[in-house]
């Protein structure tokens, strides 16, 4: 007779949020390799921002919540092996049918979406294999817990190996794809360098605001950038080496704005100021 217990609670909620982080994460860097390996000519810098940060994110919510699945997953294993009458968990049963329920429903939307795109004659390499990406990720969860309820019903004290293959697997997959990710994103000190690039180019774009506006007032360019500071507002400076950005005015109507900059906007594709 199916059975609650709040420990029970505890270790199968905690086992089915990291197995549904672990997959969504996943696909999201799949989804951004795959962006990466095939690029869009209309992404602008700000989407290339926002992938790298959104590759982070899934880095790190797969290092952390990968192992924590795999822990309780290993614990829960080993207590079903010694006593299996915990198969008949009301909590495990529940969530076991919500993910099959999760898992056929992104199935379904994602053959919609592959059989709308045909229709409308937009497949690309890039489409089908995200649609793959979803198909694989689903499709396996959906398997595997499928399996393990008909396995439940037909012969509760059957043997775990191959859920420890398809665990081990997963966490093939899920390497390969972790150190591919972390291959394409600029390393820690990279990013920092690049975020300080980012307060240096805002601040030029300042300078340049005060400029244009004193040009606007008084009909010529300031000789000097001591000519915009105001009292008790100063020019920013850089942020790293405290010291004041070049100004050059170069004729009556063209001046220069000169930066030191760590990163190269060449290297990166990122767009440089004023560009």
């Amino acid at each position: 007779r199916p059975y609650l217990s709040a420990r029970d609670a505890f270790l199968y909620l905690l086992m089915f949020s990291t197995l549904y982080l672990t997959a969504w994460h996943v696909g999201s860097l799949l989804f951004d390799l795959i962006n990466l390996a095939f690029p869009d000519p209309a992404d602008a810098d700000f989407a290339r921002a926002m992938r790298a940060s959104s590759m982070r994110w899934s880095i790190a919510g797969l290092v952390i919540a990968f192992p924590v699945f795999v822990l309780v997953a290993r614990v829960l294993g080993r207590e079903l092996e010694r006593s299996p009458v915990r198969r008949l968990s009301a909590v495990r049963r529940w969530l076991a049918y919500l993910t099959l329920f999760l898992a056929a429903t992104v199935l379904i939307c994602d053959m919609i979406v592959l059989v709308y795109n045909l229709l409308g004659g937009g497949l690309s390499a890039r489409f089908l294999l995200k649609v793959l990406v979803v198909a694989v990720i689903a499709g396996t969860v959906f398997g595997w817990y499928l399996q393990d309820l008909r396995r439940e019903e037909r012969q509760p004290a059957a043997g775990g190996m191959s859920g420890k293959l398809v665990l081990g697997a997963a966490a093939v997959v899920i390497l390969a794809t972790l150190v591919a990710s972390v291959a394409v994103i600029r390393s820690p000190a990279a990013e920092r360098e690049a975020r300080l690039d980012t307060r240096r180019e805002q601040d030029l774009a300042r300078i340049a605001r005060l400029v244009e506006a004193h040009y606007q007032r008084t009909g010529e360019l300031p000789a000097s950038l001591d000519e915009l500071a105001t009292p008790g507002t100063g020019l920013p400076l850089d942020p790293v080496h405290g010291v004041a950005y070049r100004y050059e005015a170069t004729g009556e109507r063209t001046y220069r704005l000169c930066a030191r900059f760590g990163t190269d906007t060449a290297r990166d594709g990122r767009q440089p100021f004023g560009g």
